[in-house]
């Protein structure tokens, strides 16, 4: 996994449709102009609304955007973010 950024966040951005700059923040993190995005809602339970305002929010903005289940094994985990940026 070579090059993948992690960023933890506890709230705001996407999730809470506020500070709409921490999202751009992310995205300048990974140094590509359309980043591959991988979203684990661990905090909020998988919350369907909020998995919703993720692909809204990066729609157009990113190469690709995931939701990477909290129900995800180990190994299918570690493969889903291999393909990602952050």
């Amino acid at each position: 996994m070579q090059g993948i950024r992690i960023i933890a966040i506890g709230g705001g951005g996407f999730t809470d449709n506020t500070y709409p700059g921490l999202d751009d923040f992310c995205l300048i993190a990974t140094g590509k102009t359309q980043p591959r995005l991988g979203y684990i809602g661990a905090a909020s339970q998988d919350d369907p609304h909020r998995i919703a305002r993720f692909h809204a929010r990066f729609e157009g903005r990113s190469a690709r955007h995931i939701h990477l289940p909290m129900t995800l094994d180990a190994q299918a985990l570690g493969d889903q973010l291999s393909d990602l940026d952050m």
